[in-house]
């Protein structure tokens, strides 16, 4: 219902209508024609392409203005439409509001449209100035202090640089660690010198 309403009431293509002078710069407009009711008229309107209501944040308020101006009194036309006496009783809403519908539109449809609580571009101004923030999440550096000297005796040599906080990077980047998956003697080592890691202990090795 909340779609139907902020469809009807016009409210739907708002925030791309404020996207498009950004997409126009990029390329990404296109021209989309349709026919009036009649057939008489063909009209056509500038889109954005490939365009979904979520590419822009501020679709959430849009959809919370509609479901805050749904009353009770839509959601029981659209469970009585059938009722003779819902019936007349939008048909006398419609025909108090001097508005011009598309000829197409059923009673429903141009009650709904008779009940809009906010102009389009009344609500088009309020979104405008709305500033999508984000929640900042874990901070990836913070501002510390580097010391110099002894352990005992070390001072402060420089302020207000940035740390950064955990890892940079993923683990599997820093290297790769070469296994021997099978067992190997103990005079494997005396045989192959080479395979020492540590350089003082291959240095020893060598000299001793």
């Amino acid at each position: 219902m909340t779609s139907e309403l902020r469809y009807l009431w016009g409210w739907d293509d708002i925030t791309m209508k404020l996207q498009i002078p950004k997409y126009k710069e990029l390329g990404l407009i296109e021209i989309r024609e349709w026919e009036s009711d009649n057939g008489r008229h063909t009209h056509a309107k500038e889109v954005i392409k490939d365009w979904s209501k979520r590419d822009d944040h501020r679709h959430h308020a849009i959809d919370a203005l509609t479901i805050a101006c749904t009353r009770q009194g839509f959601i029981q036309r659209f469970n009585t439409l059938n009722s003779n006496k819902t019936r007349e009783d939008m048909q006398s809403d419609v025909d108090s509001h001097s508005i011009k519908f598309k000829e197409k539109l059923s009673l429903l449809e141009k009650y709904i449209i008779a009940q809009q609580p906010i102009s389009v571009n009344e609500v088009e101004r309020f979104v405008a100035n709305i500033l999508v923030s984000f929640k900042s999440g874990k901070k990836v550096a913070v501002y510390g202090t580097r010391k110099a000297g002894k352990r005992e005796n070390k001072k402060v040599v420089q302020t207000g640089i940035i740390v950064p906080r955990g890892a940079l990077s993923e683990e599997s980047v820093y290297g790769r660690i070469k296994t021997i998956e099978e067992k190997k003697p103990v005079k494997y080592l005396f045989e192959n010198p080479n395979l020492i890691f540590k350089p003082y202990i291959k240095t020893l090795w060598k000299t001793g």
